[in-house]
């Protein structure tokens, strides 16, 4: 994380200006692996051995999805109180 912050002394009110971004490093996390029985376009990936069977005896093949996190979360923001 690194934040960076500036105040401003007035008569009657302060002004505080910060700029936060966590995720700095930009490094990957690995978490949970999402499976779907859809491929890359969306369709249903059936077995070819038994596309051929009732709906009801059909099996999919399930592809795996990594998911990893890690995207760089800017903030900037203006306080003034007064």
């Amino acid at each position: 994380m690194f934040v960076l912050t500036r105040n401003i002394f007035l008569n009657k009110w302060s002004l505080n200006i910060y700029v936060d971004i966590k995720m700095c490093w930009a490094s990957k996390f690995r978490s949970r692996i999402f499976l779907t029985n859809l491929d890359v376009d969306g369709n249903p990936n059936i077995d070819p051995a038994t596309a051929a069977l009732p709906y009801e005896q059909q099996k999919y093949i399930l592809r795996s999805i990594p998911n990893e996190s890690g995207t760089i979360v800017p903030t900037i923001g203006i306080i003034a109180e007064f």
